[in-house]
């Protein structure tokens, strides 16, 4: 009679385990965007909280824009894509290029309206209009609410036309 019970609360914690862990699998996360509008100083970097760590770390920074990208991704279709985005310069020997080191904060929102939330740290040089970077889900609203997983930028052209790839679970 134990060995049946232990069976059965056994299966009922292992079913209540398994359901609790559906949204763990990561999901491939694919997409791309376009370029709509670059504002220069077009936010307070105060607004966003993981720019003002960087702050707090780095000091403020040399320069902020504020970019919107339309695109499209294969968890939610249609998106706008909205960064505010502070790059610091870094200082190299022979000035042939300029290299910023890039962080941002970024909202996607699909097209039923809810958002995905990434944190960017990166590289730009700016010489050849080119960029390093890894995004870090760290939530949403609606389906995405607890989203977590990464994404990093596979191409991104001087016509500001991108295309990224990674993992989101939700």
């Amino acid at each position: 009679m134990k060995t049946k019970i232990f069976v059965v609360l056994f299966t009922v914690l292992l079913a209540a385990g398994t359901a609790s862990f559906a949204g763990e699998n990561p999901k491939p996360f694919k997409g791309w965007f376009e370029e709509v509008e670059v504002v220069l100083f077009g936010y307070d970097p105060l607004d966003y909280p993981y720019l003002m760590e960087i702050i707090d770390q780095y000091g403020p920074p040399h320069w902020t824009t504020f970019t919107t990208y339309e695109g499209r991704n294969n968890v939610g279709g249609k998106s706008t894509y909205e960064h505010a985005t502070m790059f610091y310069l870094i200082p190299l020997p022979d000035f042939s290029t300029y290299i910023f080191w890039m962080y941002a904060d970024e909202t996607i929102t699909v097209a039923n309206g809810d958002k995905i939330f990434v944190k960017w740290s990166g590289v730009f040089n700016g010489s050849i209009y080119r960029q390093v970077a890894k995004g870090i889900i760290y939530g949403g609203t609606g389906r995405f609410e607890e989203a977590e997983g990464e994404k990093t930028h596979v191409n991104f052209t001087d016509e500001h036309i991108g295309d990224f790839e990674g993992y989101i679970n939700y």
